[in-house]
């Protein structure tokens, strides 16, 4: 759930918030709830993963360190695109889009949540189980939600170095002419 609840908070924080540092503000709290829920849901034993994996502690550590993965994606993709945003929305009002933002994204992860709360008692997906493994291979949605955010910042990402790289030059081109203009005078 964590892997997909940064993937739609990302899009909907950037989106949202078109200033990289508060998108990613915007992201934080309703992933937070996500990853609470997420934990709680494995503890107790409805998920694909054993409670093992998050109450005994040689098996935590993996469990911290995919979680901290998905919570640097999604951040870096919030950022990406919320960046991306900034300079095609005016600057004025960017504080109330956190807001706003913050609670859609509220509402998606109750979304999700009653969508897992249904799922343990109702639906029969692949990844729901009443039964789990000791040796769960990780749900198919989450892969591929973690492959979209690597996908999306590869793209952003390289648009972003290849603008600051463009405005280096131009820095550097114009540094070089005032240089020579002080250097060789025009009488």
């Amino acid at each position: 759930m964590t892997a997909i609840s940064a993937l739609l908070l990302a899009l909907i924080t950037g989106w949202l918030v078109p200033a990289p540092r508060l998108a990613m503000a915007a992201f934080l709290g309703p992933w937070l709830v996500a990853l609470i829920y997420q934990t709680a849901d494995i503890g107790l034993g409805y998920a694909v993963s054993p409670p093992q994996t998050v109450t005994q502690f040689p098996r935590v550590i993996g469990y911290v360190v995919v979680t901290a993965v998905i919570l640097a994606l999604g951040l870096i993709l919030s950022a990406l695109i919320g960046e991306r945003r900034s300079r095609a929305v005016p600057a004025a009002g960017r504080r109330e889009m956190v807001k706003r933002a913050t609670l859609t994204g509220t509402v998606v992860v109750a979304a999700l949540i009653g969508l897992d709360i249904a799922d343990h008692a109702v639906l029969v997906w692949p990844e729901s189980t009443a039964h789990h493994t000791t040796n769960p291979s990780p749900p198919l949605f989450g892969i591929l939600s973690i492959a979209l955010c690597l996908i999306g910042i590869a793209v952003l990402g390289t648009a972003v170095l290849r603008r600051r790289a463009a405005a280096r030059r131009c820095n550097q081109e114009t540094l070089s002419d005032q240089g020579s203009a002080r250097t060789n005078p025009v009488s």
